[in-house]
């Protein structure tokens, strides 16, 4: 039997070591059956880098095998080992080797996979936190949006009531103002013909007008709005 082929009888061993959870009598006869011979040939020594394979390729990827049941059956190979069962020293030794590389292997796929699980983990958290992070900075967008659509609307608003205050204050100043100079102009008005009292009445007319748009236009400027719009509002008004 060559090299290849004996290793091929260890890497089956392996797999059968992961089918199931055996006893200390069955496992003494499978080593019986299968590795004994192998391992009494002294020039043979089994491949660490085929049990990594058959570790990584065969068992690990199939439901067929588990890896507790290869760490458990090869702990029971230990116990076998160190007990007088006649398979003399150096097969125990290699056998010892063979379950020292077993046990090797399977502890650094659990130490992986766990840290592998650990990354998956994380990088699950780091997607949780960053479309977290992007919901709160759409949230602020559409805060701040809305904040700056109230504040237009408060401006506005404000405005308004100035513009209102303003035309209501200028109309009523010029009223006021118009009403006195009329006062004094009908208290007069017998001692003036016809004529002169409507080209007078004309005039303070004008003058009247042209105050209140004056006014109006002054505090269209001063509010940049367009003296249309307060001469729409004073007639509303």
């Amino acid at each position: 039997m060559n090299k290849g082929e004996s290793q091929s009888i260890i890497n089956n061993f392996i797999m059968l070591l992961a089918e199931s959870s055996y006893s200390m009598d069955d496992i003494k006869s499978k080593v019986e059956d299968s590795i004994i011979a192998i391992y009494k040939d002294p020039k043979f020594r089994h491949s660490y880098s085929q049990i990594f394979a058959t570790i990584k390729t065969q068992i690990m990827p199939s439901d067929k095998y588990n890896i507790d049941f290869l760490s458990m059956n090869v702990e029971t190979l230990y116990d076998l080992n160190d007990r007088d069962n006649g398979w003399g020293d150096e097969v125990k030794n290699k056998i010892n080797k063979l379950c020292d590389h077993i046990m090797l292997e399977t502890s650094r796929m659990g130490y992986f996979n766990n840290q592998f699980a650990q990354y998956q983990d994380l990088e699950k958290q780091l997607k949780d936190n960053t479309l977290s992070v992007r919901k709160t900075g759409k949230k602020l967008k559409d805060a701040s949006k809305e904040l700056t659509k109230a504040q237009a609307t408060i401006d506005s608003l404000r405005s308004e009531s100035v513009t209102v205050l303003s035309i209501f204050a200028a109309i009523m100043l010029a009223g006021i103002g118009g009403f006195s100079v009329l006062g004094n102009f009908v208290k007069a008005v017998s001692d003036i013909s016809n004529y002169r009292f409507f080209i007078t009445a004309s005039f303070l007319g004008l003058i009247l007008f042209n105050v209140v748009f004056m006014l109006i236009y002054m505090i269209a400027r001063l509010t940049g709005k367009t003296y249309i719009l307060y001469v729409q509002i004073a007639t509303k008004i």
